[in-house]
């Protein structure tokens, strides 16, 4: 259904109020299917929402390993910074979340 919708124009980097993007929102919930999905349709993959919070650096708070192998497979960059100056790396080594910091140690 999402992808019909993206074809006749729904943008997926429309925002919420706290700046969440559809691709955010996904990968929050840990929908790897839906986050593919928006990555082919064009949602543009870093984009931040008012807390400086990216797509991959949500999955890895979540601890959602298989979000986080769609965002990097599609190009997430996990050097983009958050307003307070921590990155997707740092949030994985914070959180003790090993298999993820290989993960971005291997891109």
């Amino acid at each position: 259904m999402l992808e019909h919708l993206i074809r006749k124009g729904l943008s997926p980097n429309a925002k919420g109020t706290s700046g969440d993007t559809p691709i955010i929102s996904a990968a929050a919930r840990g929908d790897a299917a839906l986050v593919s999905v928006l990555v082919g349709g064009g949602a543009t993959i870093d984009e931040q929402n008012n807390a400086g919070n990216t797509a991959l650096i949500v999955a890895i708070r979540e601890g959602h390993t298989n979000v986080c192998k769609v965002l990097l497979k599609g190009g997430a960059n996990a050097r983009v910074r958050k307003k307070d100056r921590i990155d997707a790396l740092d949030t994985a080594k914070r959180r003790n979340m090993q298999e993820i910091v290989a993960l971005l140690d291997a891109h």
